[in-house]
């Protein structure tokens, strides 16, 4: 159970650091 919950804490993680990232690379001049 708790190597289920880390899993979906990880994947959690991942989610959120996409969302962060994804609009400052769309915004960033670099991708543009």
């Amino acid at each position: 159970m708790l190597s289920h919950l880390k899993r979906r804490l990880g994947v959690l993680t991942a989610v959120a650091v996409m969302a962060a990232l994804v609009p400052a690379i769309t915004s960033s001049p670099a991708s543009a």
